[in-house]
């Protein structure tokens, strides 16, 4: 998944910093840079110190003290001789230098351990390490060469002297003569010696010097551009710094502003839930208190339409016991005949009057019956009504639910989508910081050994000439670490 432009520059930002730390080994661009002249290499080991010629004012002279200060003075040019030979072997001579050491890394040490050995291989086989050799590989032939003309003057010498001990012993009377010019001549060929000599010293002297103000040179301009090159990179630090914190502080306000908008959007729904609930609780309780007046109202007509009919019923009864407690004696006594036929109207009365009582009693019944199923079809509807609007209100809450599951569903995704990525940068963070620590390390082992390609160009020819007689880099001083 590629980076972002923003995560980038995140990321340069953390190996600006990484590569401004100190390294795992100390950047010295002047390895193999000796800017001073090195004393063991032209002066003898047994001129160090005072000479033996020169004697403190209470000095000893007895014969005795004497020889015991010519066998001291024997035994330390003997130890001086070994010394010197010793340091000449530990410097190889020319052959790969070998060191020992007890150290013993641990585990976690050995990574570290590597690359510092890498990085000396690197400085052992470095362009800087064959000037050096060149260096020193020039410094031994100019030993050399002023042994040479030395021992060849002293020969030339020893000769002259020879053959004027020679001719004195020949010509001695010639040679009482010619002795004030063969000392002056012999004078004048140590001075023109000397004098070679001198200027060969001061060559080298003022060669060394120019050597040393070119190096000054390099190093003053490699400091300058390391100087410019780590402003310039404190000043991007800076800007991608203040880029980070504006981005974090608009983050920040837009999160806040999408949760006030939320906190509002759940109270308003929360107070439509309420009110819905409210709503619904009133309308079921106005239902029931209208079902139960309903419900006494139909009681009370009932019961006023049979206390009613009784009332008709009883007067009816009293009427005819009185029509029949008026007349009945008489009739009885005028004519036997209207008797049986009052009897027979009473009866057939009484029979009317029994079935208009079980018509009226079924009619009742019926009407009864038809009320209590009205009363039960009129419940039985507001229960269907009831549980529809019960039904609608699951239905509603079920919506509801399935809106919160479906939102909590998409949040839970978001979130697992935000989590992958945040994994997926994180991974690729990883991978991306791995790789730089990686090239950090091969450039440690390499940073700070080679010349760069200003410095290549000015030594081109000292190259080309170190190439020709060295060959290769030879370890013949001391490595500086």
């Amino acid at each position: 998944m590629p980076l972002d432009e923003q995560r980038t520059k995140y990321l340069l930002g953390v190996l600006a910093k990484e590569n401004s730390k100190t390294g795992t080994f100390r950047r010295t661009p002047a390895v193999f840079r000796e800017m001073q002249m090195d004393t063991h290499k032209t002066m003898p080991a047994e001129n160090f110190g005072p000479s033996p010629d020169l004697l403190p004012a209470n000095f000893k002279s007895s014969p005795d003290y004497l020889s015991m200060m010519k066998t001291d003075r024997a035994a330390a040019k003997t130890r001086r001789t070994r010394a010197n030979s010793a340091r000449h072997a530990s410097l190889g001579n020319g052959e790969p230098v070998q060191y020992s050491s007890v150290f013993r890394p641990r585990p976690d040490q050995e990574h570290a351990c590597h690359l510092t050995t890498q990085h000396r291989q690197e400085i052992a086989n470095s362009e800087w390490a064959l000037l050096d050799t060149l260096e020193a590989h020039m410094t031994n032939q100019a030993r050399e060469h002023r042994h040479r003309v030395v021992a060849t003057k002293a020969a030339r010498q020893r000769g002259h002297l020879d053959a004027q001990v020679r001719d004195r012993e020949t010509i001695l009377q010639k040679e009482s003569n010619l002795r004030a010019q063969e000392a002056a001549i012999l004078e004048g060929e140590i001075a023109a010696c000397k004098a070679d000599e001198a200027a060969a010293k001061e060559a080298l002297r003022q060669q060394n010097l120019k050597i040393k103000a070119d190096r000054l040179s390099q190093l003053e301009a490699t400091r300058q551009a390391k100087q410019a090159a780590e402003q310039h990179r404190r000043a991007e630090e800076a800007k991608t710094l203040a880029q980070t914190k504006a981005m974090l502080e608009a983050e920040q306000a837009a999160a806040a502003a999408k949760a006030d908008v939320l906190r509002l959007a759940a109270a308003c729904t929360r107070q439509e839930n309420e009110e819905k609930i409210r709503a619904k609780k009133e309308a079921n309780e106005y239902l029931k208190k209208r079902d139960t007046d309903l419900m006494k109202a139909n009681i009370e007509l009932l019961e006023k339409q049979d206390a009613e009919r009784e009332a008709a019923q009883k007067a009816f009864q009293e009427s005819i016991a009185a029509r029949v407690r008026g007349a009945g004696t008489k009739a009885l006594d005028d004519n036997r005949a209207l008797l049986e036929r009052e009897n027979r109207l009473i009866k057939q009365f009484e029979e009317q009057k029994e079935r208009e009582a079980q018509a009226r009693a079924q009619y009742e019944k019926e009407k009864r019956e038809r009320q209590k199923h009205d009363l039960l079809q009129a419940r039985q509807d507001h229960l269907d009504l009831k549980e529809q609007r019960a039904a609608a209100a699951r239905d509603e809450m079920n919506r509801l639910r399935d809106m919160a599951e479906a939102k909590a569903r998409e949040e839970a995704e978001a979130e697992a989508r935000k989590m992958a990525g945040i994994r997926a940068r994180a991974v690729n963070t990883k991978d991306f910081l791995s790789t730089q620590i990686t090239n950090k390390e091969m450039k440690s082992v390499v940073d700070g050994v080679g010349m760069s390609e200003h410095e290549r160009r000015l030594n081109k020819k000292l190259l080309e000439h170190a190439s020709r007689i060295v060959g290769h880099p030879q370890q013949l001083t001391v490595i500086p670490f």
